[in-house]
């Protein structure tokens, strides 16, 4: 059984890796493109409360995720 932190992260990490599939990035390259040191990058789909509203804005961008489907990384 799942509690909500670990269902809103795994929904985060869903969204950010379906996006980088589709354009065809691995995680270093999806962080790179976003100006996000690859550590930090790591760090933050771990625990997706710590992302910062510039980097979720940066990982759209980049991924091209449509606005209806960036609700979820909320």
């Amino acid at each position: 059984v799942l509690l909500g932190n670990q269902k809103d992260t795994e929904a985060v990490q869903s969204v950010i890796c379906e996006f980088a599939g589709k354009a065809l990035l691995d995680m270093p390259e999806v962080a790179k493109r976003c100006g996000i040191p690859k550590t930090t990058f790591y760090a933050r789909l771990k625990e997706p409360d710590t992302f910062r509203r510039w980097e979720l804005k940066a990982v759209c961008k980049v991924l091209k995720i449509p606005t209806d489907r960036r609700c979820e990384l909320l």
